[in-house]
């Protein structure tokens, strides 16, 4: 345990003077108590203990000494009369492992001077565990020694071998506790001082509350010492013991306002702060390494400007240097951040390696470039090597491609350092490959940027995972590999990308595109093959230039329609298709009428696709084509253009003795909508043929409120009901549209329409019909009534009141059986004391239907009555009704 030198050097032995520098860098004595032990020789009393600046300017004064002292026998020294030169002897023997090195101990433990003494105390933890068992007793005697040195000594020895915890001394230590306890109340402070690292070592568990009472100790140097131990501690219970000696010793409340800022008193920072510049360096040093525990922003400033002058000091204070560094990585201020930069270009290489890794630490991503920068100046490999494992932690992408950007020099070669930089972070071919084939790559990575950076290590091998990669399920790294083997430029890529030119994203295929020109597949390479002999070069060209989006080759593409091989007419037509350049209308609008039906598909097709509006009559004529397939595309293609330029053609041809015109015709005007084709559509809806009828449906459905009363005319006029059905059906699908119209029905005088009326309504199921329905239930018509019934029952609680109003009716009879029946449908519990009510209503076909509306409520509060009814009604439909509603509810 080191002792602080508080020197006092004797001047006129520099032997003397040399000898307690070694004593005092092993064992660290007292050059004070040196002085008074010569003191005590001359007149057995000690000298006044002199100050640290009167010991160093004494230090100043001693002449030093060119040629060192001839060696003595250490053995021999032991017996001289000079206390200092035993004590160099001792130390000797010590050192060189002497086999009786115990019994010297012994021996000197004896001494008449406190200075050898007090160094065979300290040299007993220094031996190994079966020299000293010995010994121990010795420690507890010298515990009691006259002399304050020795004393203190012999506390420093429990201090250290309590910190080496060998099992067989733990009796031993135990047993000192008590000892310690009396030697923190020792008459000198240096004692009391050494006994709180000892009580500390010897019982940690109980150490705060003996350690506390010398908080208020009439030394400052044993408060402060009592203070720190209590930070060390870092328990809480320390904080009320520093509180009570704030109050207790107000002088010396700033060395208790440093210990509570530790337990994280913030507002004690100014003192602590003050205290910097007055305490020495062993408890500046101590003082800071309380602020950088705390990580305080508030600290940044007093923290970096201290790293400053640590490192301007001659020579310089690494505890205090190398406990700052990693403390400024936590604080995130750009003050911090600028003072590690700065530390990398310092000349010492520990300070440079420290603040590698506490910029590592920060996380900050802004540090990468600086770092990165650093790499390539490096000269040495153990400072390379510490930027790269500090890059390395960054696992981010950007770190990557920034890593990538410096890749090559300014001659065009990679820097080893970066690749070396690279291999650390994963970035290698196979860890690459696997990535894309896998998906399995680390959270920071992305399949994606695997992709990027195959393609930027430039190697041959690169080429097969980039390849596999354009078939990888996400979008992204489809687009990446694509665009990488572009850059990549080896043209074996080619065949793979023209694959991938039929992928449905459009970015994967506009990179697909333009990796395919960097490699060479661009217009005038596609214009080379178009002129081709060969048909199938022709054909392929067409292929790609429509795949690829090569405008330039329309002219070429149109003049491979008009004439040449099948196979390379319709990939030219295919091409045009794509292309979408109305100068191909005309040519298309031409072969409509080729010979070979496979070109007149095609082009059809081809024509919907270009959007050109003058193909709109030429496709109109071909849905009257007894080909199937080509009618059907000819009406894809018209549903495509959307053009007004084919309604006439169309109207037309609804009148068409060929079915399938009429249908395509149909179905293409509910593309179109055109107002103008509504009454040539009704009677399509009476076709002989369920396609033509179910299109010219959906077709005036799809003109909304403006087909509503040609409809309904329609109907109206229809006495055969040929029509009605595909009419109603209209009226259904257009909806809400079509209430007002379906009500006034309800009153026509055809009792089919009002039939009809009803149901649409029911099936549109709007509230607004609510009203006229609940009027037609006195319809003179059974038939009617049932209907209106079904179509209330599908409006749903908004229906209840009218209804009841109904079923109280005094003039219609035929109302009120018609509204229990509209009950029935609408299965209401509400609706059960009116129905029970008009189970005794005269009429029996109004009390049979009340009954059957009951069994469909299922409430059984109604069984009396309906058993009652069962009994005793004179009718017997109406006795079979209510027995039928008692068995329904009852089950």
């Amino acid at each position: 345990m080191a002792v602080g030198i508080k020197s006092i050097i004797n001047k006129s032995n520099v032997f003397l003077f040399c000898s307690c520098l070694v004593l005092a860098t092993t064992l660290s004595f007292s050059s004070n108590a040196l002085a008074q032990s010569k003191a005590t020789k001359k007149n057995n009393k000690a000298e006044p203990i002199k100050t640290v600046k009167e010991a160093v300017k004494e230090t100043k004064e001693i002449p030093i000494q060119e040629n060192k002292p001839a060696e003595i026998d250490p053995i021999s020294q032991f017996e001289s009369d000079v206390a200092e030169q035993r004590v160099t002897a001792l130390n000797k023997l010590l050192t060189d492992n002497n086999p009786q090195i115990a019994d010297f101990i012994t021996r000197a433990l004896k001494d008449i001077d406190w200075l050898v003494r007090a160094n065979a105390l300290q040299a007993i933890a220094r031996l190994d565990v079966k020299q000293r068992s010995k010994l121990l007793p010795k420690i507890i005697e010298a515990s009691k020694d006259s002399y304050w040195f020795v004393r203190g000594s012999a506390t420093i020895a429990i201090t250290e071998l309590a910190r080496q915890k060998h099992p067989s001394e733990q009796a031993f230590i135990q047993q000192t506790f008590n000892l310690l306890i009396e030697l923190q109340l020792d008459s000198h402070p240096f004692v009391r001082k050494q006994s709180i690292p000892a009580i500390l070592a010897v019982n940690p568990k109980e150490a705060i509350k003996f350690i506390a009472p010398l908080l208020t100790d009439e030394n400052s140097d044993v408060e402060w010492l009592s203070a720190i131990t209590l930070v060390k501690i870092n328990d809480k219970q320390a904080v009320s013991y520093l509180h009570n000696a704030q109050q207790l010793k107000r002088t010396s409340s700033h060395i208790y306002a440093s210990a509570l800022y530790h337990f994280g008193e913030k507002d004690f920072l100014p003192i602590l702060l003050s205290n910097l510049d007055k305490v020495d360096i062993a408890l500046k040093r101590e003082l800071i390494h309380i602020l950088c525990q705390a990580n305080d922003l508030q600290t940044v400033e007093v923290l970096t400007k201290t790293l400053k002058t640590s490192l301007a000091e001659d020579p310089r204070d690494e505890k205090i240097i190398f406990e700052i560094i990693p403390t400024l990585s936590k604080l995130p201020s750009p003050t911090s951040l600028e003072i590690l930069k700065t530390l990398l270009v310092d000349p010492d290489r520990k300070v440079q390696l420290s603040a590698i890794q506490a910029l590592s630490d920060t996380k900050n991503p802004k540090v990468v470039a600086v770092l990165i920068e650093q790499l390539l100046l490096a000269r040495d490999r153990e400072f390379g090597d510490s930027l790269v494992k500090a890059i390395s932690t960054f696992q981010q992408v950007e770190t990557v491609d920034a890593l990538f950007k410096v890749r090559k020099d300014e001659n065009g070669k990679n820097r080893p350092a970066i690749d070396f930089a690279l291999s650390k972070m994963g970035i290698t071919i196979d860890n690459l490959s696997l990535a894309i084939r896998s998906g399995k790559t680390p959270n920071w990575q992305t399949p994606r940027a695997a992709a990027r950076w195959l393609a930027a290590l430039g190697v041959p091998s690169s080429l097969e995972p980039l390849v596999a990669a354009l078939n990888h399920p996400d979008v992204q790294v489809r687009t990446e590999a694509a665009q990488a083997l572009g850059m990549f430029g080896d043209r074996a890529a080619i065949e793979p990308l023209i694959a991938l030119l039929a992928d449905p994203n459009p970015i994967v295929k506009e990179a697909t595109v333009e990796a395919l020109k960097t490699l060479g597949i661009n217009s005038e390479a596609i214009t080379a093959r178009l002129n081709s002999t060969d048909w199938r070069v022709r054909a392929d060209a067409a292929n790609l230039a429509g795949r690829m989006g090569i405008k330039d080759v329309v002219p070429l593409l149109v003049a491979n329609v008009e004439s040449g091989e099948i196979s390379a007419r319709l990939e030219s037509i295919n091409a045009l298709a794509k292309l979408k350049d109305s100068q191909a209308t005309k040519a298309l609008i031409a072969v409509l009428e080729d010979e070979n039906a496979a070109i007149r598909a095609t082009a059809a097709v081809a024509l919907g696709n270009l959007g050109d509006e003058q193909a709109a009559e030429p496709l109109v004529k071909m849905l009257t084509s007894y080909d199937v397939a080509l009618g059907a595309l000819a009406a894809d293609s018209l549903i495509k253009l959307s053009s007004n330029n084919a309604t006439p053609a169309l109207i037309k041809t609804l009148s068409s003795r060929n079915w399938r015109a009429r249908a395509q015709a149909a179905r293409i005007l509910g593309h179109l909508r055109p107002l103008s084709a509504i009454t040539a559509l009704i009677p399509i809806l009476s076709d002989s043929t369920a396609p033509a009828r179910y299109y010219a449906g959906q077709a005036l459905s799809k003109m909304g409120e403006s087909a509503i009363n040609p409809l309904i005319a329609a109907l109206k006029t229809d006495r055969r009901g040929t029509n009605r059905y595909g009419v109603a059906r209209a009226l259904a699908t257009i909806g809400n549209n079509s209430v007002d119209a379906l009500c006034q029905l309800l009153t026509d005088t055809d009792e089919s329409l009002r039939i009809l009326a009803a149901n649409v309504l029911a099936e549109i199921g709007d509230k607004r019909a609510i009203e006229s329905l609940v009027n037609a239930l006195g319809d003179d018509r059974f038939i009617v009534r049932s209907s209106v019934a079904v179509a209330i029952g599908r409006m749903g609680e908004e229906a209840l009141n009218p209804v009841l109003d109904s079923l109280q009716s005094k003039n219609s009879p035929q109302r009120r059986a018609a509204a229990a029946l509209a009950l029935k449908n609408l299965g209401l519990r509400q609706a059960a004391p009116a129905l029970v009510l008009a189970l005794s209503d005269k009429e029996d076909t109004v009390r049979a239907n009340a009954a059957d509306a009951l069994a469909t409520i299922g409430d059984t509060s109604v069984l009396a009555a309906l058993t009652a009814i069962a009994k005793n009604d004179r009718a017997d439909t109406v006795r079979a009704a209510a027995q039928r509603a008692i068995n329904e509810i009852q089950r």
